[in-house]
């Protein structure tokens, strides 16, 4: 799986990519798809208008949906977290809802572990 999402030069626990495994199988091209399949919006946007769409929602849902400890995170201003959450709102209808939000989490996280910032890889 790992070579698929563009883990090749590392040592790592496969502990840590188990749930990844359980959802997709060993076919990280897959994973990858998903990932980038979802985010594409946001990765688009990001690279036509050098933002941080991707890393401000990732951030956001680490944080678990606080503006004020993501924006601490990405070292903005909490109104910079909210303008670009409402961006997103535009580009995602519907993400906030919990499967959505679910799925979100999921490609944030395959997204961060590839190293990936374009849905080209």
């Amino acid at each position: 799986m790992l070579p698929g999402i563009g883990v090749s030069d590392a040592a790592v626990l496969g502990r840590d990519y188990a749930p990844y495994l359980a959802l997709f199988g060993p076919d990280g091209e897959r994973a990858l798809a998903f990932a980038h399949g979802l985010l594409a919006p946001l990765l688009a946007w990001d690279t036509s208008h050098r933002s941080a769409l991707v890393r401000t929602l990732d951030a956001y849902l680490t944080h678990n949906a606080s503006v004020t400890r993501a924006a601490a995170a990405l070292f903005v201003h909490p109104n910079t977290v909210k303008q670009r959450l409402e961006r997103i709102d535009q580009l995602l209808p519907g993400w906030r809802s919990q499967e959505a939000s679910f799925r979100l989490g999921i490609a944030l996280q395959l997204n961060r572990l590839s190293g990936s910032d374009t849905p080209e890889g």
